[in-house]
Formats: structure tokens, C-alpha cells, sequence
């Protein structure tokens, strides 16, 4: 399906219930610091241990629509936003920021394991906007839209307010990383997957 016929049609279902148990949803917004980390995977033998990534400082800013029951022990949230993702890349003694900025369209259950704590899970939609820092990377645009999934731990802080640290890793690549020897001649090709570590505020009323 389309990447955006996949958003869309969230977007619809969320509207519908909203219509029907408007009394049952929230509404807010997320903030949270990223430590991105993007990886390669299947690297050509003689680059098998070479690490291409190193964690990048970054941030979120997202809306939020919370639907719970009160007599209930379960939920699910709604985080439409913006995320930047990528990683921190060393080589030799210079480094480079690998910076992909993205759409970021999280979607996830809500269990409640006691009064205060409770676990996310569920998967994430994103599409790429702009990317910066991109050298030897291709196929982005062939790989703009990206599925990951995503588990976290909350704790309610109070009624308005709750903190989360959740991991997130793709399912779907967003490049593709071709190696070089000394001649500059290629000798293969890696595919780049996402992942982050989040620490996130979330606020509601």
C-alpha cells in the first residue's frame, strides 16, 4: 500500500472512534531527546568489523491524541511529528553528522502494569523529508518511507504528565552504503537501518 494511503487511513480510524468515544481521548504533546543510531548490515568481508556509526544527540517534537478507558487496563496513543535520525560517522580523525529528518507517525498499544507504570509497543510509519551528511549513501528516495518497531516504559508522573524511555529499530532500510577499496573501485554494498533510544515527556489533558 502507498505510504501515505497507510497514514491516512490511521488518521481516518482515529477520527472515527474520536466520534463515537470522544469522552474516552486525550490530547497533548511529546518531546523527547534521541540518541540515533543508525547500523549497516551484510558489509562486504574485508569491512565486516568495521563500525560506520557511532550515537548522534537529537530531538522529537510530536503531537499527541491518547484514547483509555478508565475502567480499563489498556489503551492506545497517536504521535504525529517530527524526529531526526541518523548517526554520528568516524572516519580517521574527522567525523560527520548523518542526519535524516523525518515524519515520524508512531501507533502504539498501551498496557498498564501498576498505578504508575505502564508499556508501549507498537510500530512507527515515517517518511523521510531532507537528508544532510550523505557522502557515499544512496537510494534514499527509493527508500523514503520507512516502517520500524517500537517498545517503551512509562511512568505517570501525575494525571498531565508522563516520562518514557523507548527503543526503536527499522524494519526497512533507508540507503545504501557502497564500500571502495584504495583504487576507489567498488566493492560492495551495505544496507543503513535505523534505530534510537528516546527518552520522552509526554503531556495531556
Amino acid at each position: 500500500m502507498f505510504p501515505g494511503k497507510i497514514m491516512l487511513s490511521i488518521v481516518l480510524v482515529c477520527l472515527s472512534l474520536m466520534r463515537i468515544e470522544a469522552q474516552n481521548f486525550k490530547f497533548g504533546f511529546v518531546a523527547g531527546f534521541v540518541a540515533a543510531n543508525a547500523h549497516s548490515i551484510s558489509n562486504p568481508e574485508r569491512y565486516t568489523d568495521y563500525r560506520v556509526f557511532y550515537p548522534m544527540a537529537s530531538l522529537n517534537v510530536n503531537g499527541l491524541i491518547r484514547y483509555k478507558k478508565s475502567d480499563q487496563n489498556w489503551g492506545f496513543s497517536v504521535e504525529p511529528g517530527l524526529i531526526q535520525k541518523g548517526g554520528l560517522i568516524h572516519i580517521l580523525d574527522q567525523k560527520s553528522r548523518f542526519r535524516l529528518n523525518y515524519f515520524q507517525l508512531p501507533v502504539l498499544a498501551e498496557i498498564r502494569l501498576t498505578d504508575q507504570l505502564f508499556l508501549a509497543a507498537g510500530p512507527e510509519f515515517a517518511y523521510l523529508l531532507t537528508s544532510k551528511g550523505i557522502g557515499a549513501f544512496s537510494q534514499f528516495k527509493e527508500k523514503a518511507f520507512e516502517i520500524s518497531g517500537m517498545v517503551g516504559l512509562h511512568y505517570r508522573i501525575t494525571e498531565a504528565l508522563d516520562i518514557g524511555l523507548r527503543y526503536n529499530h527499522a524494519i526497512t532500510s533507508n540507503s545504501v552504503l557502497t564500500w571502495s577499496d584504495e583504487t576507489g573501485q567498488p566493492v560492495g554494498q551495505s544496507e543503513i537501518y535505523n534505530q534510537y533510544i528516546q527518552l520522552v515527556f509526554r503531556f495531556k489533558k
